[in-house]
């Protein structure tokens, strides 16, 4: 038999506490539809999320699949070798800190007019035009008069602010054994902290030898003021965390933070209307493209599926 409150711990240390780790947002205010798609297909299908997850279980059985397990990305040099990466494999050479004064559609093809620091004005064109700044960014973007005034009235979804913050620490100064994924702070705690990844467990290289790396997430829909960029205030916040859940000891020997005052898009109960509003400009504008993680969730392997999906 469960517990006659079972469900409701259920929602609010589980479901509650896994969309503040990846949406640092507010459960109530969410759209399950499209933040958790999976798992409103699972209900759509069964009925409910248990017997959707039992289903899908016997399922995969059948089919003679194998158990799902999640895939965790990094880099032994970290992500921005992934940036280099697809740099690297480019027909035309990245270019960087110029200045776009220009993006129109002529003769069916998008032209991009831009000036660099130290240069005579160029001008490229391509068929199709893959915009990936965030929603926030558009309307400054030197699109045509018709196209600039319809980006104007797209509903920008609210995006929260968020502060990933690094702490070294030796182990000895570490209780907690580490031996997992990290830690989810549900928002019933009501504590600034989102969760804290074990990176040095996760993924070989992230400490030297004797010493553990952990990544904290401050901030967020409901403690919007404690994302600061003040590495001394960044620490005040998270000490009494970290001695808490894992048993940490004195300050880190190493400790970095980055700051995003505009860090993830929320998928609230007016997400449909604004990807109708996506889709409908990407129609009416051929060979306009917006992607980034805005749609199709928001994390690495989110944006890199969908971008495997352009035609």
């Amino acid at each position: 038999m469960f517990p006659a409150d079972w469900a409701g711990n259920f929602l609010d240390y589980g479901i509650a506490a896994l969309v503040a780790g990846i949406y640092a947002g507010n459960p109530d205010a969410l759209s399950l539809r499209y933040a958790f798609p999976k798992v409103w297909n699972l209900e759509q299908r069964y009925g409910s999320l248990i017997r959707g997850s039992i289903g899908l279980a016997r399922d995969r059985k059948r089919s003679g699949q194998t158990k799902f397990s999640p895939i965790i990305l990094s880099h032994r040099d970290g992500l921005s070798s992934l940036v280099h990466g697809l740099a690297g494999h480019l027909q035309n050479p990245v270019l960087t800190g110029v200045q776009m004064t220009e993006i129109a559609r002529i003769d069916g093809h998008w032209s991009v007019a831009y000036q660099q620091t130290q240069g005579l004005p160029m001008r490229v064109t391509a068929p199709r035009i893959v915009v990936t700044v965030p929603v926030h960014i558009w309307p400054k973007l030197p699109f045509d008069a018709e196209l600039s005034r319809q980006l104007s009235q797209v509903t920008c979804p609210p995006y929260v602010p968020v502060t990933t913050v690094f702490t070294g620490f030796k182990r000895e100064q570490v209780a907690h054994a580490l031996n997992g994924f990290g830690v989810l702070i549900p928002p019933r705690e009501h504590c600034p902290v989102l969760g804290v990844s074990f990176n040095s467990t996760l993924f070989p290289n992230r400490a030297p030898n004797g010493c553990v790396g952990l990544t904290s997430f401050v901030g967020g829909a409901l403690s919007p003021d404690a994302a600061v960029d003040d590495s001394s205030q960044l620490w005040q916040t998270l000490q009494p965390v970290l001695r808490n859940l894992l048993g940490v000891q004195g300050a880190p020997v190493f400790l970095d933070h980055c700051h995003w005052p505009k860090a993830i898009p929320q998928y609230d109960l007016n997400h449909a209307g604004f990807l109708r509003q996506v889709a409908a400009l990407e129609a009416q504008f051929p060979g306009l493209i917006f992607l980034g993680n805005f749609k199709g969730g928001p994390g690495l392997n989110d944006c890199i599926f969908s971008a495997i999906g352009l035609p």
